[in-house]
């Protein structure tokens, strides 16, 4: 499970990249350590969930960029480059995660 770190924590060290810049924390059984800190730019480009939900990385970047309207900073790998971005990113598509798995909820209730 995937979750944002409490203020005070943001800027951890990231323990894939090992950059200042963990804005999340995932909770995965693996022995010793049952949470790693990680960042969005890792979420989004290094971790399988990642790497499966490219397309929908894409599209939400657009959206938000139109929505701004102005482009992100990218890398010449085409990414994003400034972990607030992916911060950005990576939130608004746990955030319309949640609230689709809320609607199918409501849905198998109601019938």
């Amino acid at each position: 499970m995937l979750k944002p770190v409490a203020e005070i924590l943001r800027g951890s060290i990231c323990d894939s990249c090992n950059r200042g810049q963990a804005s999340w924390i995932a909770e995965i059984p693996r022995g010793d350590e049952d949470r790693i800190y990680v960042c969005s730019l890792c979420v989004l480009y290094k971790t399988d969930w990642g790497k499966k939900a490219h397309a929908r990385v894409e599209v939400t970047v657009g959206a938000i960029q139109r929505a701004r309207g102005k482009d992100f900073v990218m890398g010449p790998d085409k990414r994003l480059a400034n972990p607030r971005d992916a911060d950005d990113v990576l939130g608004s598509i746990t955030l319309a995660m949640r609230m689709e798995a809320a609607q199918g909820a409501l849905k198998a209730i109601k019938s």
